[in-house]
């Protein structure tokens, strides 16, 4: 859960993270860069993922993570990403619904529980966005 208020929370490589959505705010997956040069550090620690909670409409500070797959999950919204971080959105498809009610940032659209379901993967579950390189899907998918 957020607490109500903005902040970040660090996504951890081959872990799931849990959040509740809250209304009035907008979740950013941000990929923070490492300090280091980038021959130093190994291609699967080279970045930092986090969750960016914010009060709408401020938008977050820094770039969107891509290599992303979003699925509906019977209510809850969850983001796999290229290194095995997942995000899991409870109740995103109950609150995010309406103009100002909550959303997520991803490189290319915004979401809200409104959107349209995509293709079915079976069990109450629908694949709903996906962005990124062919081969973080089929590692990830």
């Amino acid at each position: 859960m957020t607490g109500g208020r903005s902040g970040s929370i660090e996504l951890k490589a081959g872990h799931i993270s849990m959040i509740t959505a809250e209304a009035g705010y907008e979740y950013a997956i941000i990929r923070k860069k490492k300090d280091t040069a980038e021959d130093e550090v190994p291609l699967e620690d080279a970045d930092d993922l986090f969750v960016a909670i914010n009060s709408l409409p401020a938008p977050a500070a820094g770039e969107l993570a891509d290599h992303v797959l979003a699925s509906q999950m019977e209510q809850d919204l969850k983001l796999v990403y290229d290194d095995g971080a997942t995000l899991i959105i409870q109740d995103f498809f109950t609150v995010c619904r309406g103009d100002s009610a909550c959303s997520v940032a991803l490189p290319g659209i915004r979401l809200t529980g409104d959107i349209p379901l995509g293709v079915s993967l079976g069990s109450d579950s629908h694949l709903i966005y996906a962005h990124g390189y062919r081969d973080c899907f089929v590692a990830h998918g």
